[in-house]
């Protein structure tokens, strides 16, 4: 994906938008192999809309393990909600922006060879995870929607279980 041609593909996020980022989030860290508390979205809530919670203990205990892991995943995760985005045609990019300033991006608009190629790298391995959990990304933000206020860790679990291997 190239970097420049990403700001112009979009439309604003509703709430069922919301929804798909947040279970984008939410399945990643599951089939990551790390933990969700809740998952939710209202739109009073912030001004994304959602929240995917997690146990920051499991990552924590990741970095202290495997540093160089916990980043890799750590990007996955963020991304999985970026990459939902992009497949629905929405632009959110809070998550993209994040990782240009972690790759050292000034002028997204303008970056190195190096770097798109790094951002390149990180966008096709996210996709690919994105890709072979959809089902359960979508099955998950049907649940959202009808239930928006009420923690849906034990839902995603069930789904990604039923539908995929976790990797």
């Amino acid at each position: 994906m190239d970097l420049a041609s990403l700001a112009s593909l979009f439309r604003h996020p509703t709430i069922e938008d919301r929804a798909w980022h947040e279970a984008g989030h939410a399945v990643a860290r599951l089939a990551l192999g790390l933990h969700v508390e809740f998952v939710f979205v209202r739109e009073d809530y912030i001004p994304e809309g959602g929240l995917t919670g997690h146990y920051e203990e499991d990552a924590v205990a990741l970095y202290r393990a495997d540093p160089v892991r916990y980043r890799r995943t750590m990007r996955l995760v963020k991304l999985a909600g970026d990459i939902v985005d992009t497949r629905r045609r929405v632009w959110a990019g809070h998550h993209i922006e994040a990782l240009l300033r972690e790759l050292g991006v000034t002028d997204p608009l303008h970056p190195s060879p190096e770097v798109n190629a790094e951002f390149d790298r990180w966008w096709r391995e996210t996709e690919e995870l994105v890709g072979s959990h959809w089902l359960a990304i979508g099955r998950l933000a049907e649940a959202i929607l009808v239930s928006p206020d009420q923690s849906l860790r034990d839902l995603a679990l069930e789904y990604l279980a039923e539908l995929e291997e976790p990797r």
